[in-house]
C-alpha cells in the first residue's frame, strides 16, 4: 500500500485524503484482519510501523518532516481551499 502511495496511485486526492485511503486500504485488507486478531504485543509493534510509515509518507509529500506543523489547508488540498473561500 505504501508503495502504491509513493507511485502515486492515490494522487488524485488531497494530502489527507491519501492518508485515509491507505489506512482503509490496510484496514479491509490482510493487514487489518492481523490487527483485529492478533496478540496485543504484535498489534501494537505493527501500529507503531504503520504510524510511522504514514507519517514519513505525507513528510514526504509536504516537502517538510514529521517535526513540522503545516497548515490545514495545505493538508486537505483543493478541498480546504474551495471551502475558505465560499463567502455565504
Amino acid at each position: 500500500i505504501f508503495s502504491w502511495w509513493s507511485a502515486g496511485r492515490y494522487a488524485s486526492f488531497s494530502p489527507a485524503g491519501r492518508c485515509y485511503v491507505a489506512l482503509e486500504e490496510l484496514r479491509w485488507g490482510a493487514f487489518g484482519d492481523v490487527i483485529r486478531q492478533g496478540e496485543t504485543g504484535q498489534v501494537n509493534q505493527l501500529l507503531d510501523i504503520l504510524r510511522h510509515k504514514a507519517l514519513t509518507q505525507m513528510a514526504q509529500e509536504s516537502g517538510g518532516s514529521a517535526t513540522v506543523r503545516l497548515n490545514t489547508l495545505d493538508w486537505l488540498g483543493g478541498q480546504g481551499r474551495e471551502q475558505a473561500d465560499n463567502e455565504w
